[in-house]
């Protein structure tokens, strides 16, 4: 199911044009129940472009551009989306998620969203948290975090490989 900006451009799906505010989303549409003896993995590929709205670096060295994106096993509906910006599509919006797990792949700094970077940092970072439902998310909920700047830029129109293992 695809939802907000979400479209499909031949055998890749674009989760967002390289437009400002938006905001997309894509689920498979048969759930899966998370137990506690329940175990999955999955592989895609993901590449978010350097050509961003605007051009240049912003403050923290990070490119203008997109602020990342967001895998989410979540309990709420195939149609959820979150809002734009620094909720990556995971938290706010108008058709929340509720409890869930996200992986973060953040390449924007965003101030109350992310733990403090250096103006000579990049805020470019992986994070594992927790969607707690309440449409509100912050640092204190990652279960774990890359420091802002360990990485290189993410949004660099390099594909990168991902695997996810539950």
């Amino acid at each position: 199911t695809l939802n907000g900006n979400a479209g499909q451009q031949g055998t890749v799906l674009q989760v967002t044009p390289k437009l400002g505010g938006q905001a997309g989303s894509a689920y498979r549409t048969a759930p899966v129940t998370l137990s506690p003896n329940f175990s999955f993995n999955t592989f895609f590929q993901a590449r978010i472009g350097a050509d961003g709205v605007g051009g240049g670096p912003e403050c923290c060295g990070d490119l203008m551009g997109a602020d990342g994106m967001t895998f989410v096993l979540h309990k709420g509906s195939v149609n959820a989306l979150g809002g734009a910006g620094g909720a990556l599509g995971a938290v706010g919006g108008g058709a929340p998620l509720g409890a869930g797990l996200v992986v973060e792949f953040d390449t924007w700094h965003e101030g109350g969203f992310d733990h403090p970077s250096s103006s000579n940092t990049n805020g470019n970072h992986v994070a594992i948290g927790v969607l707690n439902g309440s449409g509100v998310e912050s640092p204190q909920n990652s279960l774990a975090q890359t420091a802002p700047g360990a990485l290189a830029q993410l949004q660099n129109g390099v594909v990168k490989n991902v695997w996810v293992d539950y």
